[in-house]
């Protein structure tokens, strides 16, 4: 059965199966909510005695419905995975009872369908991949004839390029795939990039996802901006699909919906000058980067996942951004150590450091020339630290800081962040050499609002 889209609001009426000793056939609909993922609606007979709704009962009233079920209609066959109680109600007799899947495959699975999801290999589709890998499957080449004219277009699609990395205990890669649309007259040629994930032994999506986040992480810095999860596929010998005669014709994936990311597709796209203002793409990075990112993950999550949240969320409030990234700002300025110059930051007592020494060194371990927006680099970090501490603390004032500080403060903030995140990859320091293109906005910002930052941190007008 060749599975049709799955779309956000539709309803589809078929049979729920279970798997194991005393399996069982029930009638359900299922629909995909834009809130929860797919859920499912099980009419029954809440009371009495008919035991052919004996166990769907129990589901209900004791909250504990299996872990798994197959669902199959007349267009769609899902094996579903982490079934949760969604609660029940009760009209008369009758009683609609619902139960929400943490994850569905399009396909059918060989084996026990009360065997838990665990798969070898996850794929995922994702922002930004495309445009930042440079891979591509398709390349045309023109020719023409002896007068310039074009006479024909000579066309090859293959999956050519990939780069693979140590993660964990994964075995990450990035690599192209295509497809071609025969339901129109001409040649159309869709191509893509993946990211894959393999482990040795069957995994459960979580363990896949996880690996998979942390690349959507660096992208997210990298492009100061959202970067969604498009699609999932499965790739895994036991939903591989069959011949009549258990012969698997096709090791093509099987697409997942799982909750953790189903919003995410529905998602605007991000806008081509956002993609044009990266720091650096993968050939910058390469494979030693990539596997940098990984090691490094843990050490740094906490500079790295408010700095990702924060810089997804287009319309935040200024003084969230200033709080997520000046948390990443101080996690980093206590990995980095000490610098050279710091001690202007200091306070007395027996921990002398400050707000504005883990600025500091962010910002001095990078290779910039602020002269355009301040007067040193002590003034910066000064500066970010007073918005911050002014935004956080209650007994600091009656209001917020100003907002055109605030704001530019933002973007200072933000600059710091995308350009150390190219120094975790590639520690030479040479992508982040590259931060006219990354700092350009934040210099024009201050000369639009006409200030720029002293010494002491404080915001002055320009003549």
């Amino acid at each position: 059965m060749a599975n049709k889209p799955l779309e956000i609001g539709e309803w589809h009426a078929g049979i729920l199966f279970s798997g194991g000793e005393g399996a069982y056939a029930l009638a359900a609909v299922l629909s995909f909510e834009s809130s929860r993922g797919v859920r499912l609606e099980i009419p029954h007979i809440g009371h009495g005695a008919d035991a052919q709704f004996t166990v769907v009962r129990g589901w209900f009233r004791s909250h504990t419905p299996p872990k798994s079920l197959v669902f199959s209609s007349g267009s769609h066959r899902l094996a579903l995975f982490g079934l949760r109680w969604g609660g029940y109600s009760e009209y008369g007799n009758v009683t609609s009872g619902v139960l929400f899947a943490e994850d569905a495959v399009a396909g059918t699975r060989v084996g026990d369908a009360t065997d838990d999801l665990t798969l070898t290999e996850l794929q995922s589709q994702m922002d930004a991949l495309y445009e930042w890998t440079a891979f591509r499957a398709a390349n045309y080449e023109t020719v023409t004839d002896a007068e310039g004219f074009v006479r024909r277009i000579e066309a090859s699609v293959e999956t050519v390029d990939e780069l693979s990395w140590k993660q964990g205990d994964a075995t990450l890669s990035l690599t192209t795939r295509w497809s071609t649309d025969n339901s129109r007259p001409g040649l159309h040629v869709d191509e893509w990039t993946v990211l894959r994930s393999v482990f040795d032994e069957p995994r459960g999506v979580e363990d896949h996802m996880k690996e998979h986040v942390k690349v959507r992480l660096l992208l997210s810095i990298l492009y100061g901006a959202e970067v969604s999860f498009r699609r999932h596929d499965v790739v895994d010998e036991r939903f591989h699909p069959r011949t009549l005669g258990g012969e698997i014709y096709s090791r093509s994936g099987q697409q997942l919906f799982t909750a953790r990311t189903f919003r995410e597709a529905s998602r605007p796209p991000m806008t081509e000058e956002t993609l044009r203002k990266g720091v650096a793409a993968l050939p910058q990075i390469g494979k030693v980067g990539l596997e940098l990112w990984g090691a490094k993950f843990d050490q740094w999550k906490r500079f790295i996942h408010p700095a990702a949240g924060i810089l997804s969320r287009e319309r935040a409030f200024l003084e969230d951004r200033v709080v997520s990234l000046s948390m990443s700002l101080e996690a980093a300025g206590q990995l980095l150590g000490k610098a050279d110059g710091e001690e202007a930051t200091y306070r007395g007592g027996r921990k002398p450091e400050t707000m504005a020494t883990y600025v500091f060194r962010c910002v001095a371990s990078l290779d910039v020339d602020w002269a355009r927006a301040a007067d040193s680099q002590v003034g910066i970090a000064r500066a970010v630290a007073d918005n911050y501490r002014k935004i956080k603390h209650f007994d600091t004032g009656d209001d917020f800081p100003n907002g055109d500080e605030t704001f530019l403060v933002s973007q200072v903030a933000a600059v710091v962040v995308r350009l150390l995140t190219a120094n975790l990859v590639v520690p030479d320091g040479s992508l982040a050499q590259n931060w006219q293109t990354i700092v350009e906005d934040a210099f024009g910002w201050f000369e639009t609002h006409a200030l720029r930052i002293n010494d002491d941190g404080i915001f002055a007008m320009v003549e």
